[in-house]
């Protein structure tokens, strides 16, 4: 099931829940079990992004990084990776995990905040999570397409510098050559 099989990661597990989660909605379940997991799918290919691609580089920075890998507002993780990584979400994904933010606390315990979520809020669930998990995909895609891009150019620089080195030990053979000439003919 998905591009990572490896479901001990924050990408493995939202993968892995993604596919249940759209197997049920394409069955049409309208169920508060699907919004907190929508949420939580949210969540995960969001610290995917934030336990990959933050690289802290101070003791502040360390305990921001920290701080976002231990909420479950989207929002907050969402600012996080725009603020401290190349990735930048639409308004539309944007707005979409606002909406449905919050349900993975809201339609799992009873209370004063607790709902109970329609078919239009699943809709929502559905939208909020295909825009979260092409966005992560969309980005992972093309971070891997700049690193095989940086390795293929440092292939080529590699290649040049070994015909550079190549032409160099020539030259160099070459002009011992000349010398030795030289002194032979000196002497």
């Amino acid at each position: 099931m998905g591009q990572d099989n490896n479901y001990n990661t924050y990408l493995g597990c939202a993968e892995n829940d993604y596919y249940f989660f759209a197997e049920d909605i394409q069955k049409g379940r309208v169920a508060n079990y699907l919004a907190s997991m929508a949420q939580n799918i949210c969540e995960r290919y969001l610290k995917h992004i934030i336990n990959s691609e933050y690289n802290p580089t101070s003791t502040e920075e360390n305990n921001d990084k920290m701080t976002a890998m231990r909420s479950h507002n989207l929002q907050k993780l969402f600012q996080t990776i725009e603020q401290h990584t190349e990735m930048k979400f639409s308004l539309e994904t944007k707005n979409n995990l606002r909406q449905i933010n919050g349900y993975y606390f809201s339609t799992r315990y009873p209370g004063e905040e607790y709902i109970e979520v329609t078919s239009e809020d699943m809709e929502i669930c559905k939208n909020a999570v295909e825009l979260c998990r092409n966005s992560v995909m969309e980005h992972i895609s093309e971070t891997q397409t700049k690193d095989n891009e940086q390795k293929y150019d440092i292939d080529e620089l590699l290649e040049r510098t070994k015909i550079d080195r190549q032409n160099c030990s020539e030259e160099l053979e070459q002009e011992k050559d000349f010398a030795k000439l030289h002194n032979d003919t000196i002497h």
